[in-house]
């Protein structure tokens, strides 16, 4: 009698040879090619898997794999989903300090204690979500933290005195973003901070009045670096009296996103004296409490007479200057992206026109958020999809009682199928209605 061992589950998914065969020669292919691969992989488990295969395409995959780091809240402790991150050392600390003996064999003495993993030197963007967290959780987020010298980009909603340190001694860091509430003692090593290119602060007392000194440091240490800014509730530039430096020291920056700042006399001569509007490319001023009317118009004579702006997108709420608002549209034509909240109704004409000028537009976004929002006709639309040879998206709040209209669908269906419009979609009003 012919006995026959049966086969583990293990070895019936193993790969075969000549599957191994085959995955051998694709790492043989260049770098980029499998850069390109794996940039359109979405599927975490998926490149997880693919890094298993064998020991070429593991090497290959690993620093993409954990080159983003992303932290959150779970019931799984963050010593145990991030072990890998940890030092052999860092893992005995934080067991002892959670009465986890039983766990504490698996790390021999012999070890050394303080090298760190190389999948460590992978990392290249952290992600920090879901503040609060408990203390023995930020302890082990401050070892992790530690152990990461090549991040180039942190997004935190938690600091503490020993992350801000180590902030501040990285040096490729190239992109933060800090948004938490916390003292000033905290925020001091930040102020240490330089030459990165991407910031957004929101960090103080608390995440509504956020420490406009320490703000101001992090962009004089960055300011001919810094190609990308958003402030919320602050723009932080004092203009001192008799003050001999240049205009425009933010000689790199390109995208400027300021939110939830009333716009005064006062605020809008530091804007100007600080950024050279003509050279951005992205302009956000949203969601704040009253109508740039002086920015507008002091822009619209900027645009209006200098060489021809570089701004590609722009998004703004109108609130009550309708026309000065339009006008500042009106003054340029570069824009391919173009979000506006219409907060006050105002002349269609007017509106049309300044749309229409920009006729390299893609993205056309008309948004409102007041109860009783200005609303866009059949004709309106039309008009704008017909004067717009580029257009491939628009968002807007349509005259309902119109849109019934049989001719009217018919004329709007006859020109969408012309101009093969890939997407038109609705935006409800403020109270968050669907149309």
């Amino acid at each position: 009698m012919v006995r026959t061992r049966k086969r583990s589950r293990l070895q019936e998914t193993a790969p075969s040879t000549a599957a191994r065969k085959e995955f051998s020669h694709l790492a043989s292919l260049p770098l980029e090619i499998w850069k390109m691969v794996l940039e359109n992989i979405d599927h975490q488990p998926t490149i997880n898997a693919l890094s298993l295969t064998n020991s070429a395409v593991n090497a290959i995959v690993i620093p993409h794999l954990y080159r983003r780091i992303v932290i959150t809240r779970s019931h799984d402790p963050i010593s145990k989903r991030f072990e890998c991150l940890l030092t052999t050392g860092q893992k005995k600390q934080l067991r002892k300090k959670e009465n986890d003996e039983g766990q504490q064999e698996r790390c021999p003495n012999e070890l050394n204690q303080t090298t760190k993993p190389i999948v460590a030197t992978h990392v290249r963007q952290l992600i920090i979500n879901d503040d609060p967290y408990k203390d023995t959780e930020v302890r082990c987020i401050e070892k992790i933290l530690n152990n990461l010298n090549q991040l180039k980009i942190i997004d935190t909603s938690i600091l503490t005195v020993d992350m801000a340190k180590f902030i501040a001694s990285l040096k490729h860091l190239q992109a933060l973003r800090v948004t938490t509430a916390c003292g000033e003692a905290v925020l001091e090593p930040i102020r240490q901070v330089k030459g990165i290119k991407h910031l957004r602060f929101a960090c103080g007392t608390n995440r509504h009045h956020p420490n406009i000194d320490v703000a101001q440091s992090l962009i004089e240490n960055s300011a001919s670096t810094l190609r990308s800014l958003t402030g919320v509730m602050f723009f932080p530039f004092k203009v001192e009296s008799g003050s001999t430096k240049a205009q425009y020291p933010l000689i790199m920056l390109k995208t400027l996103h300021i939110l939830k700042l009333p716009l005064d006399r006062e605020n809008t001569e530091r804007m100007l004296k600080f950024v050279d509007f003509v050279k951005l490319e992205d302009l956000l001023w949203d969601d704040n409490h009253n109508d740039p009317v002086l920015l507008y118009e002091r822009l619209a004579v900027l645009f209006g007479t200098a060489s021809p702006p570089s701004l590609r997108s722009l998004r703004l709420t109108i609130r009550i200057n309708f026309e000065v608002g339009y006008r500042f549209i009106a003054s340029f034509n570069t824009l391919r992206t173009l979000s506006v909240a219409n907060n006050c109704i105002g002349p269609s004409d007017i509106m049309l026109e300044s749309i229409l000028k920009h006729k390299g537009l893609r993205i056309l976004e008309l948004r409102s958020e007041c109860c009783v929002p200005p609303c866009l006709s059949a004709r309106e639309i039309c008009v704008i999809v017909d004067g717009l040879p580029e257009l491939r998206e628009l968002a807007f709040v349509p005259k309902e009682e119109e849109m019934a209209s049989a001719p009217t669908l018919i004329e709007m269906e006859k020109l969408l199928t012309q101009r093969r419009l890939p997407r038109l979609r609705s935006v409800g009003s403020w109270f968050g209605r669907d149309i």
